[in-house]
This record gives structure tokens, sequence and C-alpha cells, in this order.
């Protein structure tokens, strides 16, 4: 099963070494662990929302 964590950039934080297009970054990951996509998100309730449009379960953490 698919599974996404969820997590929260700080104030500013930059990848790579550009701004973002919102500060929560979801991304998602296989059964065995191999990450597949990541996407970032202005709210925590849009992450949520997209990880169950996408029917993943949302862990808080990768090794949970």
């Amino acid at each position: 099963m698919r599974f996404a964590t969820i997590t929260k950039l700080e104030d500013g934080e930059k990848v790579l070494g550009s701004k973002t297009a919102g500060q929560y970054h979801i991304q998602e990951w296989d059964k065995d662990g191999l990450l597949l996509s990541g996407t970032f998100l202005g709210s925590y309730e849009q992450a949520k929302n997209y990880a169950h449009a996408m029917k993943l379960d949302v862990r808080e953490d990768f090794d949970e």
C-alpha cells in the first residue's frame, strides 16, 4: 500500500535553492519505501485532501 508523509517547511525555507509553491511538502512512497513523487501545497488541510484523493495513508513519520 502506498503512503504519504507531510512535512512543514520553516518560514522562508528553500528547496534546491528555490522558493516552493507552499510550505507543506507531501511525499508519496510505495510499500517498499521507494519515493514516487512529491509536491508542495499551501496548507496542511490541502495536503491531507491531496493524500485522500490519491488514496494514500498519511504517516506522521516514514518509519511508522
